[in-house]
């Protein structure tokens, strides 16, 4: 497998043409587009405040002395 590495601005109209070397087979290839990922204002919350949120979501487990448990009822 050959990589060529290209960097690019995207214009406005998001279209994109490549020149690729003489060097690169013709026939199938992949394509990947990579871009800093850039969060718009106000789309988004921060992960901590959606963990937070996410965390309030979940019930509570029951509280079970430590007393209460018996060896045997593992084996149920």
């Amino acid at each position: 497998m050959i990589a060529h590495r290209l960097k690019i601005t995207i214009p406005e109209s998001h279209e994109v043409t490549l020149r690729l070397p003489s060097d690169v087979p013709p026939g199938e290839a992949e394509v990947i587009v990579l871009t800093e990922s850039v969060r718009p204002e106000g789309s988004t919350q921060p992960f901590g405040t959606w963990l937070d949120s996410w965390i309030r979501t979940v019930p509570r487990s029951p509280a079970i002395p430590l007393e209460a448990l018996r060896r045997e009822n593992l084996y149920e």
